[in-house]
């Protein structure tokens, strides 16, 4: 660690310990790990008065090639945990495709999915599926981890984030 900032050196895993001049302790987790291909980030999502269930983000390239596509699909969840489906389409989850080119270390800003979801229990959502597709035809599937996208409690706004997919 260096001026309070700590690098990783390899993949894996560690607990990093502080100790104070008083003697007390504090401990924390870490996880090194490859980088996806794609970070979603600034995720948030509103309620309108139909409940409809409106969901903005940033999709983020982190290669050093051409986005066409990534294709997700979520489980959408209400306040307990229970999956909800959508009072119109009778479907549950969500899925989405969004289409750039994403150029390679490039960001797209303040995505909006056009067609809603409407369930005004609605509260928070699992990645089930995730794909990216390059330009140059080859494929990224990113199944190996669901994550969980729930809300920030703490914000009225309803906002999560995801930081990245691997």
């Amino acid at each position: 660690m260096k001026d309070g900032v700590v690098r990783g050196v390899g993949l894996g895993q560690a607990i990093i310990t502080v100790e104070a001049t008083n003697g007390m302790k504090e401990y924390a987790a870490v996880a090194v790990t490859k980088k996806a291909p794609v970070t979603l980030s600034n995720w948030r999502y509103k309620i309108d008065s139909a409940c409809g269930v409106e969901w903005h983000f940033n999709v983020k390239n982190n290669t050093n090639k051409t986005i066409h596509y990534v294709n997700f699909r979520w489980a959408t969840m209400n306040a307990v945990g229970d999956p909800i489906q959508c009072e119109i389409q009778r479907s549950t989850g969500y899925s989405l495709r969004y289409t750039g080119p994403l150029n390679a270390y490039s960001t797209d800003y303040n995505l909006v999915n056009t067609t809603r979801f409407y369930n005004c229990s609605y509260d928070h959502s699992y990645i089930t599926r995730m794909e990216v597709e390059f330009a140059d035809g080859t494929l990224k599937p990113l199944i190996q981890q669901i994550l969980i996208i729930t809300m920030t409690t703490l914000i009225k706004k309803r906002e999560f984030q995801i930081i990245s997919l691997t």
